[in-house]
């Protein structure tokens, strides 16, 4: 194993076994790599590659001698020991006895893209306590800079969290045994991506189920599941009661675990798609930094007729135009539903209606209280061989691809960013081809000609051809 790094701290925040991988090959994300502010704030954090740990001596090591000069702002520091080498990006002064003298220091850790504020935390947490380790007194509080913006925050009481990742962290570094494997939502942007996938697959892993939860798995590992298939068996509907006037429609993973043992398609329950007037399916393309929105597609089946339309903002600025630009297009219908894949769209708009004009406000209301989300009707109803439903992985289940043989949301940020930087063409060309081949695919139907949309959602075509399990 390798040497206990600023790095394996960082990755456990995001996956302990992206930890131990990193502990047992030295791989870290260049981002960390490199040192200083600038290079660490602008990084992308989902940008990895595979070289050794680098010590750099010309940075301060963290000892109490340095402490005790008392500088106000310490930058790009190191902490070594034999076991550890851990960067610190800063220290700050702050008023309390220490070691040092009549002062101490708290960790400064510089916040990278997408970065969750609790995983952030988390790593101020661990590094205060390796700060402890020097200056005898544990920092209450942490700074994390953003964008050049300082953000102070208070750490947990006796750095509780923090004491036990680290320690956690340390016997990994001294066992030969792997902490078991479990996939999140990290894994789209990780370098062992393939890797740990393949495992999962080969182990018929239970995190390969998208949407069950840790504590679910952990729970079922505890009463001796520990596979799809061991889980595909436990599937037993629930009764409903009559008194029920709503009765709960949950997901159920076990019937998810059998319909990929039987490679079938199983519905439960009725599922209902009541789209009145012309049927408007819709998807939008942003970027997560800034929570922006960039391209809005809108794919129309009026009278027979199918009709594309694509809204392009060049930039920020451009955003309040093209939404403002959709909601008048949708008000030439006179009835219309707005058919979605998951909750995106509709969290755009709310947030969009804020920023709008006064006079779109009752026009966003209009566009959400029209609105079906596709993905809530087959999340509770319709159960494909699949370990997700993301409107991808049914689509290629169906036969249907994308133009691009990697499109993905996070290809897509890479042609955002493409067209950002360079103005290229070619990048917003993609982009176009890659949002209105998403917002198309979700209105196709199995039995319909690849080259021309069908009138009916493929969720009415595919109930007439699954599995039945009707509820008790």
């Amino acid at each position: 194993m390798g040497k206990l790094t600023r790095t394996a701290i960082e990755n456990f925040t995001l996956c302990k076994y992206k930890a131990y991988l990193t502990l047992a090959k030295g791989r870290y994300p260049q981002d960390i790599e490199k040192s200083g502010a600038s290079t660490i704030e602008t990084a992308p954090q989902s940008t990895y590659i595979s070289c050794e740990v680098s010590e750099n001596s010309d940075r301060p090591n963290v000892t109490v001698s340095l402490l005790a000069q008392g500088q106000n702002l310490i930058l790009d520091a190191q902490y070594e020991t034999e076991s550890a080498f851990i960067h610190f990006d800063g220290l700050v002064k702050v008023d309390g006895k220490s070691a040092a003298g009549g002062f101490h220091y708290i960790p400064l850790s510089y916040a990278a893209r997408n970065q969750r504020h609790g995983g952030r935390k988390l790593v101020l947490e661990m590094l205060a306590v390796i700060l402890e380790e020097v200056q005898g007194r544990p920092p209450e509080k942490g700074v994390i800079r953003y964008n050049g913006r300082d953000s102070q925050i208070t750490l947990a009481r006796g750095l509780k969290q923090g004491r036990r990742s680290l320690q956690t962290l340390i016997d990994m570094q001294q066992s030969s045994s792997p902490p078991a494997l479990l996939l999140n939502q990290h894994c789209n942007v990780c370098e062992f991506q393939d890797q740990c996938y393949a495992q999962a697959v080969a182990e018929d892993n239970l995190s390969l189920l998208r949407g069950l939860s840790e504590p679910e798995i952990v729970r079922l590992r505890a009463k001796g599941i520990f596979t799809i298939t061991q889980y595909s068996y436990t599937f037993a509907p629930r009764r409903v009661s009559k008194r029920a006037k709503n009765p709960k429609q949950p997901r159920y993973f076990a019937l998810q675990a059998r319909a990929i043992r039987e490679q079938r398609i199983f519905v439960h329950g009725t599922p209902t798609l009541s789209a009145e007037g012309c049927r408007v399916y819709m998807d939008f393309e942003g970027t997560p930094d800034d929570k922006s929105y960039y391209l809005i597609g809108l794919h129309i089946v009026h009278d027979g007729t199918a009709n594309r339309v694509s809204f392009w903002a060049d930039d920020k600025q451009h955003e309040i135009q093209i939404f403002s630009e959709m909601l008048d297009y949708l008000g030439a219908f006179e009835t219309y539903t707005m058919l979605h894949y998951g909750a995106y769209e509709i969290r755009a708009l709310r947030r969009m209606q804020r920023r709008l004009p006064p006079s779109y406000e009752e026009k966003v209301n209009e566009v959400i209280k029209r609105s079906i989300n596709v993905l809530s009707v087959i999340g509770r109803h319709v159960y494909f061989p699949l370990y997700s439903n993301s409107l991808k992985d049914v689509a290629r289940y169906l036969g249907y691809c994308w133009s691009a043989a990697k499109a993905s949301g996070y290809q897509s940020l890479i042609w955002r960013q493409d067209w950002v930087e360079n103005r290229n063409d070619g990048a917003k060309s993609e982009l176009i081809r890659y949002n209105m081949r998403t917002v198309w695919l979700f209105n196709v139907s199995p039995n319909s000609s690849n080259s021309y949309p069908a009138s009916k959602p493929f969720l009415l075509n595919i109930t007439a051809t699954a599995w039945n399990i009707p509820t008790r």
